[in-house]
């Protein structure tokens, strides 16, 4: 995405936009009686209206009616939408799809990679994703390999002005080498788990892949490192990991249970190093999917396997698969949780080794002729459950534990 001040400067300079300058929208765009990026139903939009967005994708807080701030129409609040808001203000035209690799690549010469964002008549909202319950972490300094014991972060949910609307490996191994932008935002974990960059020195990853829950002991050392657009580890460019931080539920529920509640399998890693000029990976929140409904949306899974195309990946090479998100059969799979919508379920291939990884779509977006990506993670690859793997589904927690968490310490001591 562009650099958000910039373009927020740029928009105060030229004050507030009329309603009338909209930005160019997809073709299957539900009509609606407020334009589109409207955020706060003042009728006018204008930076009031990307303050909003700008201040749920950063964590500050969540709206309820979240749907209100899917500018672009993507059933996913994410960075695209700040970039459809921003063309709007600046009098921009704008397009975007989804984006899938399979199409362009497929085997009986289909070569369209543009998937149209879907439609729906009403919101249906995650459950889990404004949720106001306070929840506890736990945070481990690999400086000083001790526990730093454990803090607080409550989500501030608001609700903005509504307006009224008209509106496993499966089959044969389908992995390929990653050779996609995004592979510099990806990170390789020695504890046998894959990373992603969220952050200057933030990288999101599975809990079980920085805490041990058979002796309940954080892993005490960890080497992290990057790779190249081609799916490669990059030599001399090992990262300094700082601190670990998982929610403390991740142990609770390791204590009461035969296993650890997937929900709460997620990890921040703080690093010393400047990761600003890697791919940044931004967090969606999505509406009308989740584990009950299936969709045409391609996701990707992206990671280090251990194993893939039935030989030992010993070369630790970034493999990606793609596919699409499935409904999850409560009546034939048995898991000894409820998270119907905590939990995010597909049928994109994976082994260990993929855990902690990002399960995302890709959006391309057209402005003004020129065209960017952003790659928006729905969840974290956590585990395979027979029919379908799944992770735990991106909500207003991560938001707030990834991108506003002022608990979090990155900077290595001086002499």
């Amino acid at each position: 995405m562009r650099k958000l001040k910039k373009l927020l400067s740029i928009a105060m300079s030229v004050g507030m936009i009329a309603a009338s300058a909209v930005a160019t929208m997809p073709a299957n765009t539900v009509s609606a009686t407020y334009d589109n990026c409207d955020v706060n139903r003042d009728g006018t939009v204008g930076v009031a209206d990307l303050t909003i967005l700008n201040k749920q994708l950063s964590g500050i807080y969540s709206v309820t009616n979240y749907n209100q701030l899917d500018v672009n129409r993507s059933l996913t609040v994410d960075a695209s939408d700040a970039e459809c808001l921003e063309a709007s203000l600046l009098i921009e035209t704008y397009e975007a799809c989804y984006w899938s690799r399979a199409n362009a690549n497929d085997n009986n010469g289909a070569t369209n990679p543009e998937v149209e964002f879907p439609t729906v008549s009403e919101f249906t909202p995650n459950s889990a994703a404004t949720s106001t319950a306070s929840r506890e972490y736990m945070v481990y300094s690999y400086l000083d390999h001790e526990d730093y014991g454990t803090y607080n972060l409550t989500p501030s949910v608001v609700e903005i002005n509504s307006g009224t609307t008209s509106r496993t490996v499966f089959g044969n191994d389908d992995r390929y080498v990653a050779d996609g932008n995004e592979n510099s935002g990806i990170v390789r974990l020695s504890t046998g788990g894959t990373g992603f960059v969220v952050g200057d020195h933030q990288i999101a990853t599975a809990a079980h892949c920085v805490y041990d829950t058979n002796s309940f002991e954080w892993v005490s050392d960890i080497t992290i490192e990057t790779y190249d657009n081609n799916g490669n580890i990059l030599s001399n460019s090992t990262l300094t990991p700082v601190e670990a931080h998982i929610p403390r539920e991740y142990y609770r529920t390791s204590l009461l249970e035969t296993g650890t509640h997937p929900e709460y399998d997620y990890a921040l890693i703080t690093v010393a190093e400047d990761l600003s000029d890697r791919v940044h990976f931004s967090l969606g929140t999505s509406y009308n999917v989740d584990s009950s409904l299936s969709s045409n949306v391609p996701v990707y899974v992206t990671g280090c396997p251990g194993d893939v195309h039935g030989t030992s990946n010993s070369n630790n090479t970034l493999y990606s698969a793609e596919g699409n998100v499935i409904r999850y059969n409560v009546n034939t799979d048995e898991l000894p949780f409820d998270y119907e919508d905590s939990l995010l379920t597909y049928n994109v291939d994976m082994s260990p080794g993929d855990s902690g990884g990002p399960v995302y779509t890709i959006t391309k977006n057209v402005i003004n002729d020129i065209t960017y990506y952003t790659y928006t993670v729905l969840a974290i690859n956590a585990y395979e459950a027979g029919s379908h793997n799944f992770g735990a589904v991106i909500t207003n927690y991560h938001n707030q534990f990834y991108n506003n968490n002022p608990y979090m310490d990155y900077t290595l001591p001086t002499e």
